[in-house]
This record gives structure tokens, sequence and C-alpha cells, in this order.
């Protein structure tokens, strides 16, 4: 427990673990056996990281092993379970005692497949019984004289069980700089949040430079547009302030193209 503790809040999301529930007939089992009529249904799905990593592990694997959860959620009747090599929202029945999958729909989502990063964020609906996910991926990164960002806006309507990508777009952060990024950069995972009186999405996120230095970027997104992009905002540091004066680093100015 000290070890965890001393953990940063991301190294804790990383923290792989064992999952038990309860079933409809009251027994305490192992994930993967109260839910292994759910979890059939990715027993043939793969990811580029399975095909990266040298286990060689599936999805499927992740989940049967019952050792490899990293988040599981319930929204109502709906199912959220990700492990490092991806993620699902499956909708579930119950039919004499056993959790079944209300289709064989494939809702698999996996980790890194093109640099898409893992960790989607998540906003139930409650009243139109609508989840919507959030997620982002690294589309251009290595010797160019910026950062393309890829982002990816997804509902799930449990009215249909239907899992529907609503808005992908890509961001090209220019920063004036060439080869600023030569290695790969430390960009987070989405933070999704919702303002119920102006009817906006915000979807952020930190963006680190080469030197860790700290960025931030902020979408703003109109649900009852079709989730249509109303505005963007970053702040990026483009120099270690220990290299440059002040005055200097405020005169640099950052350029966005949207490809929507």
């Amino acid at each position: 427990m000290g070890k965890y503790f001393s953990l940063t809040f991301y190294e804790k999301n990383r923290q792989e673990g064992e999952l038990w529930l309860r079933t409809p007939n009251n027994l305490i089992l192992p994930a993967q056996e109260a839910l292994s009529k759910v979890f059939l249904k990715y027993k043939n799905v793969s990811s580029d990281l399975a095909e990266q990593d040298s286990s060689g592990r599936t999805f499927y694997q992740d989940l049967m092993d019952g050792t490899f959860f990293l988040r599981f959620d319930m929204i109502q009747d709906v199912l959220f379970v990700e492990t490092p090599r991806g993620n699902i929202f499956d909708q579930i029945v119950v039919e004499n005692n056993q959790i079944l999958p209300r289709n064989q729909d494939n809702n698999f989502t996996t980790s890194l497949s093109s640099r898409r990063l893992t960790f989607p964020d998540y906003y139930f609906d409650e009243n139109n019984k609508k989840i919507y996910i959030v997620s982002n991926k690294i589309e251009q990164y290595q010797n160019i004289n910026g950062l393309k960002l890829g982002y990816i806006v997804e509902e799930f309507d449990m009215n249909t069980s239907i899992l529907d990508v609503k808005n992908y777009f890509t961001v090209f952060f220019n920063f004036n700089i060439k080869d600023y990024y030569k290695l790969l950069p430390i960009v987070e995972p989405l933070k999704l949040s919702y303002n119920r009186f102006t009817k906006t999405f915000n979807i952020s996120h930190i963006c680190r430079g080469p030197k860790n230095e700290f960025g931030l970027v902020s979408i703003n997104v109109l649900k009852d547009q079709d989730l249509s992009v109303n505005s963007i905002n970053a702040f990026f540091p483009f120099q270690d302030t220990t290299d440059v004066d002040y005055e200097s680093i405020i005169q640099k100015k950052l350029t966005i193209n949207m490809d929507l």
C-alpha cells in the first residue's frame, strides 16, 4: 500500500488489478467468469498493440486473464471495461441469472492504434440516455515545426445500443521552431466536462514540450449543433525560461490550423 500511495495520479491509473463482481443470483465471481458471455464477443479482435507487444497478448486474453483491468464502470446497463490493450462500452441484459450482451456489435477500441491514446473520458447524459466519449491521438510528431493532434468524439446511444463517431478533427499547432519535437511528445489523455447552461462540452488535455514544459489545450464543442467545434484555446511555452528572457517568449506567436 505504501508504494501505491507514493505513485502519481497517472501512475495509479496504470496499475492493473483483479475485478470481482456480484452476479444476479448473488454469487461473487471473478469478472472473467461473471462476464464471460459478454467478453466472448471479443475473442477474435486484435490490436496494433498486440502486434507490437513481445508477449503477443490480445484484448480478449487481457479480459480472461482477470488481472489486467485498468478501469471498470457501470452506467445503468452499459458496461465500460479497459485493459492496457483497449476498452469497450457494451450494453448488457440479464436472462436466467446470466449477464449477456444486448447485441453482437463489436465496440472494441484499441489502445495506441495509429498512436491513439488510451484513457478515454466520458459523460453520461441521463435525460437522453447517451454517453459521450472523447479520446485523442498523435497524427504527426517527428521532425516538424509543430504538432498535429487528432480528436475523436463518439456517442453511445443507449436507446439503440449503437456506438458512433460523431466528430473527428485534427489540429496543427505551429511552434515556428524547427525540429521542436524530435521524439514522441508527452500528450496526455483528454478530460471531458459539460456546462448545462451553455450546452457546451469542454475537452482539455496537457501537452508537454521536449523539456517537460507545461502546455494546455482547451476545446469547446457544442452539444446541440452536431458536436461541432466552437473554439480552441492553447497555451504552449516555446522554450525553457532559463534559455531566453521573458520578453522574447511572450512575443512568439502560436498559430492554429484546424482541419474539420
